[in-house]
């Protein structure tokens, strides 16, 4: 591990507000335990941190959301793109985040 990740680990929590957004699967990385939230829910307005990809497909936007309202948007980031053709199906077991292309059994390799 190094580079930013390393630097704000060495330096402490009190040189960032928030967590470090990461280009990976992780998305955002905590450099405390206590690491403020300082963003909201796109929908509800309520302090919230964690990221998704919208559920549409042609949309993709990546947007933070309380669980709550991802479960009532469909995984969506806007009414529109929860009626839109192309809408990945929303999992509540966690595993439409991120969405990945879905593998389908017909063209598995055994």
């Amino acid at each position: 591990m190094g580079g930013v990740i390393q630097y704000g680990l060495e330096k402490g929590s009190n040189k960032w507000k928030g967590k470090l957004f990461v280009f990976d699967d992780r998305l955002v990385v905590p450099l405390s335990e206590d690491a403020e939230v300082i963003s909201q829910c796109k929908h509800c307005n309520t302090p919230n941190d964690v990221y998704y990809n919208c559920a549409n497909m042609d949309c993709n936007d990546l947007f933070t959301c309380c669980l709550d309202c991802l479960k009532s948007h469909k995984g969506c980031c806007c009414s529109s793109c929860e009626t839109a053709p192309r809408v990945r199906p929303y999992r509540e077991d966690g595993s439409s985040k991120p969405f990945r292309k879905m593998a389908h059994s017909c063209c598995s390799i055994s």
